[in-house]
């Protein structure tokens, strides 16, 4: 791989005939195990012929070391940023700029770029929210540590510059936190977040439940890891069998007195699940991810639904995917997602829109505006945590979350949660005592 900053002597005519862009290469290692490793590419913009793996792709690696534990989608989220910035930088605004190489960038240079990107001049053309615009701009100065890294005191005008400060604060309930401050001075405009919609009445969901059952049962099991364990949907699809020789299996459980006691899914390595190499989603923290203990009654009852349907079908030899297709291929979460969209906006819909309930009978009228998502199932099994009264730490635990962040921000809404779920512990301790009994409601 070329040393060079940037491997092109360009001329003013023929800049814009190229563009960085994002090149990603699928290995199984020894063990078994699969990995996406990204690369930035310098390509032919009309062709998309790629010409040359770049030096800055060093930079994905630099700042990732543990790029085997991290989503494919985080890296690629990294490595496009920092494609918007070159791009920006050394082909779209070449004219303005005339730069051959990044030896002489400046502060400047990356407030600009950030400043187009907040304003939405880049990108996807929309004005970014803060939030965003702060993960940019720790990425960027990330990226400028790296070229000081590399080339010292060639890169002269940013050489000295500390690039990242922690500075400490205090939110408005007294809790000290910590944010990255950067040489980068921003305007960033207030932006109006489009409200997640994401609420599911717990009667909404015992009979969203069911009616997979009818209609999709290949996916029923997946709801409920989602609404009873805290699982993604791309985690969903990577759940292997009990009997897949790695790791000891894609799950495990036990029983007590012939009932299930403890249910707990594997996904500390992410492997191949097809043949044909597809990614069928992705995990977002390796763990072992456990079922919350008052839903097992329910998660049996559909698991052992689920296990008899799949005796029955052909299965991809090798792969041992807990969820196929039509053809006995493990189910990407494109798939997953696109069935639960019909099942929640055709059978659902039609389902309660008539309800003699007026609750359920308005949330239908919700869905008509309103695309309910799978992810919504996760929110759902938050909210039923709270108000079973766990702990942040109890709660991150279940959702495999990182830190304590959306936890504390669950917690904090608790009064709120209360005036929606009136009845969400009574009905929560009767559905249970249903399936836990041998019930099964019709």
């Amino acid at each position: 791989m070329s040393g060079k900053v940037i491997p092109l002597n360009k001329q003013s005519s023929k800049v814009k005939q190229f563009i960085f862009g994002i090149y990603s290469h699928k290995m199984v290692y020894e063990d078994g195990t699969w990995r996406e490793h990204f690369f930035i590419v310098l390509k032919h913009r009309e062709t998309g012929v790629i010409l040359e793996i770049t030096p800055f792709s060093r930079y994905l690696r630099y700042y990732n070391r543990n790029l085997d534990r991290r989503r494919p989608a985080t890296i690629r989220k990294k490595a496009s940023l920092i494609c918007l910035f070159l791009n920006y930088l050394l082909i779209d605004s070449y004219e303005q700029f005339k730069m051959d190489n990044l030896l002489s960038i400046t502060i400047e240079h990356g407030q600009r770029f950030l400043q187009a990107y907040a304003d939405g001049e880049i990108g996807n053309r929309e004005r970014k929210e803060a939030s965003t615009v702060y993960r940019a701009n720790i990425e960027v100065a990330r990226f400028y540590i790296w070229l000081q890294k590399m080339h010292k005191k060639k890169v002269s005008n940013i050489y000295t510059i500390t690039m990242l400060e922690s500075e400490e604060y205090r939110d408005k309930d007294g809790k000290i936190g910590y944010y990255q401050k950067t040489p980068f001075d921003l305007v960033v405009s207030d932006v109006v977040r489009k409200q997640v919609f994401r609420d599911i009445p717990n009667k909404v969901f015992w009979k969203l439940l069911r009616l997979s059952q009818i209609y999709y049962p290949d996916i029923t099991l997946g709801l409920c890891l989602q609404a009873f364990c805290g699982l993604r949907p791309g985690e969903v699809c990577n759940v292997r069998q009990l009997v897949c020789p790695l790791d000891g299996g894609g799950y495990t459980y036990s029983l007590y007195g012939g009932k299930l006691e403890s249910f707990t899914i594997n996904l500390t390595n992410k492997y191949p699940m097809r043949s044909d190499m597809v990614d069928v989603g992705g995990i977002k923290k390796r763990r072992h991810q456990t079922c919350y203990k008052a839903f097992l009654p329910v998660l049996e009852h559909y698991y052992n639904l689920h296990i008899e349907r799949l005796k029955n079908k052909f299965v991809e030899p090798g792969y041992f995917p807990l969820f196929v297709n039509e053809d006995g291929m493990a189910l990407t979460v494109e798939s997953y997602r696109e069935k639960f969209k019909k099942l929640v906006h055709t059978h659902l819909m039609e389902a309660i829109k008539d309800s003699e309930d007026f609750e359920v009978r308005n949330y239908a009228q919700l869905l008509l505006t309103h695309e309910l998502a799978p992810h919504s199932l996760r929110h759902w099994f938050t909210v039923q945590l709270v108000l079973q009264g766990e702990s942040a730490s109890e709660i991150a635990m279940y959702r495999g979350d990182n830190n304590l962040d959306t936890a504390l921000i669950y917690i904090r809404n608790k009064s709120e949660l209360l005036k929606m779920h009136k009845k969400a512990n009574a009905s929560l301790i009767q559905e249970m005592m249903k399936f836990g009994n041998g019930g099964v409601q019709n």
